[in-house]
């Protein structure tokens, strides 16, 4: 629904709402800025001007030759949903063939934003296959791949549970490292687990920051210095956290319990 605005959407609305949720759902900046300039282009919008950096945009727009509208867009670095970057390319082709009014293109950019996620029960499950798939491909045992379930599922029950607070991505990231590695300790010294190297490093997998990464060195490819200095700034902050808590955990158990460390 339109709440009330079903008479009052313009152009203007279109492109900052496309461009909010590509950004905001992990797009790289020229995948941003190509696909506004193309809806831009199919409307018929002859003096269109667009800034994105990773973590907002600046835009301008000039309707009917006579009304300037700019718009300035915070899009703080989140978690991406790569399902909404393909629906709304997938949604900027149709605009393009002229399949869509600037007021069906608003109602669908609105039902992408509002799509919902997966179940916490589906994302616990799937984060488990992955990471016990990469602890078997580093030569993980079956042990070390049940151990490995454990604790990720874990740890990303307490990342669901954090979503709600308001809690810094590096404590975030460096909370959740030393969680994950402490009951990879603990079990392996339980006698369920048998390299601990292999149940740390699956565990803490799904932390990696790679799509920022990826994104950051796209980038820079690109010429977008600014944007990709950002991201890759972004990506190094939350490995450093993962590194902290691993590492800080590690020490903890070894001052704590000395000779029981594995």
């Amino acid at each position: 629904m339109l709440k009330g605005r079903e008479d009052d959407i313009n152009v203007t609305d279109v492109l900052v709402l496309a461009g909010e949720l590509l950004l905001g759902n992990g797009a790289e900046v020229f995948r941003v800025q190509d696909t506004i300039n193309r809806i831009a282009n199919a409307y018929n919008v002859a003096d269109f001007e667009i800034y994105v950096l990773s973590n907002g945009m600046f835009m301008s727009i000039c309707e009917d030759g006579q009304h300037y509208k700019a718009s300035v867009k915070n899009v703080p670095i989140t978690a991406a949903h790569l399902g909404r970057v393909a629906q709304i390319c997938n949604l900027s082709r149709s605009i393009v063939a002229g399949e869509c009014t600037t007021r069906e293109a608003y109602c669908e950019l609105l039902r992408i934003r509002d799509m919902p996620g997966k179940s916490n029960v589906a994302r616990i499950l799937y984060v488990a296959i992955g990471s016990g798939s990469f602890c078997y491909l580093i030569g993980g045992t079956i042990n070390d791949i049940m151990t490995t379930v454990v604790s990720v599922s874990i740890l990303h029950r307490y990342l669901i549970y954090m979503e709600n607070h308001q809690a810094s991505k590096m404590m975030l990231n460096m909370i959740g490292a030393s969680i994950a590695t402490f009951f990879g300790l603990l079990l392996v010294n339980l006698g369920l687990g048998d390299d601990i190297d292999n149940i740390i490093s699956a565990s803490i997998i799904s932390l990696v920051p790679g799509i920022a990464l990826t994104n950051s060195i796209r980038d820079l490819f690109n010429g977008d210095y600014l944007s990709g200095t950002i991201r890759l700034i972004d990506a190094l902050l939350v490995a450093f956290s993962i590194a902290a808590g691993v590492g800080g955990m590690i020490a903890m158990w070894q001052n704590l319990f000395g000779g029981f460390f594995i």
